[in-house]
């Protein structure tokens, strides 16, 4: 079970893009390797066969919390779909899934409340 040996490794592991699109229903691609925001101040272990890895500052984990769908204990958590957007609008990562996304079955307030927090997290010097 691969999402729980990432998160006994990488406890602060956060299911992000495609795959979290994917797994919140609304986009039918399906990464090679998910994307997996991790935090830069817990250890980060080499996985690129199965994941990619996006090192993230801590600003970021604390205003995606209220973003993340809940998850067993031993499972990494995963950005609800809207959060997944606003979080690759943010990135500049949107593009490559333009038409792909079934933006009729996102909610458009949390949408924009996503957004919103997003641009709070200060710019990351690194």
């Amino acid at each position: 079970d691969w999402d729980a040996a990432l998160w006994m490794a990488m406890p602060s592991a956060v299911i992000v893009g495609v795959e979290a699109l994917r797994r919140g229903g609304v986009c039918t691609q399906i990464s090679p390797r998910p994307e997996v925001a991790v935090s830069r101040t817990h250890p980060v272990f080499k996985v690129d066969a199965r994941y990619q890895l996006a090192v993230r500052p801590n600003a970021w984990f604390v205003i995606v919390a209220r973003g993340c769908v809940a998850q067993p204990r031993d499972r990494a958590a995963v950005l609800r779909p809207e959060w997944a957007v606003a979080d690759l609008e943010a990135r500049g990562g949107i593009e490559r899934l333009h038409g792909d996304i079934d933006r009729d079955a996102l909610d458009a307030k949390a949408l924009n409340d996503a957004r919103e927090h997003l641009s709070r997290i200060p710019s990351d010097p690194s």
